[in-house]
């Protein structure tokens, strides 16, 4: 259960911030605010 637990973690920790880097991205003034938000 713990390793499940801590696979799911580091699971959802790599998508969120590939969905940050995305926003990143994209340079526009929105996207950017955006990536600051999703990081808090």
């Amino acid at each position: 259960r713990q390793t499940d637990l801590k696979a799911l973690i580091a699971f959802s920790s790599v998508s969120h911030m590939g969905l940050v880097v995305a926003a990143s991205l994209m340079k526009s003034p929105w996207s950017v605010s955006g990536a600051m938000l999703m990081m808090i």
